[in-house]
């Protein structure tokens, strides 16, 4: 098994088990050989950068999910054809992320209404 491969299978189980500080850790270091072996904007990165953007997305951080998710977002329209699934991927959960953000603030705004 490749070193990718098996880091990537560690992220998940720790995904799987709620350990969200060891996934990105991991995450983060299969993002940096991948820049390092392919260049920042190779297709490569995008699986680390989309995870990335699903795992911050998860923990309700939704600047950094977007921060990866946009990234990953830009590379895949670069490299791929516009209907390709997994831009049409990215796509959907950027927007699942700002309809998310929108219902926080609204619901932050309605208790501060209510207070």
């Amino acid at each position: 098994m490749d070193p990718v491969a098996y880091l990537s299978a560690a992220s998940q189980r720790f995904l799987d088990n709620g350990d969200y500080d060891s996934a990105e850790n991991l995450l983060s270091l299969i993002l940096s050989i991948q820049e390092r072996n392919f260049g920042k904007s190779s297709l490569e990165t995008t699986a680390a950068l989309f995870n990335l953007g699903l795992l911050h997305f998860a923990q309700n951080d939704y600047a950094k999910a977007e921060e990866y998710l946009l990234r990953c977002l830009a590379i895949e329209r670069k490299v791929l054809e516009p209907s390709s699934r997994s831009i049409s991927e990215t796509v959907n959960i950027l927007t699942e992320l700002h309809v998310e953000k929108y219902l926080s603030r609204s619901a932050s705004k309605q208790r501060a209404l209510s207070a």
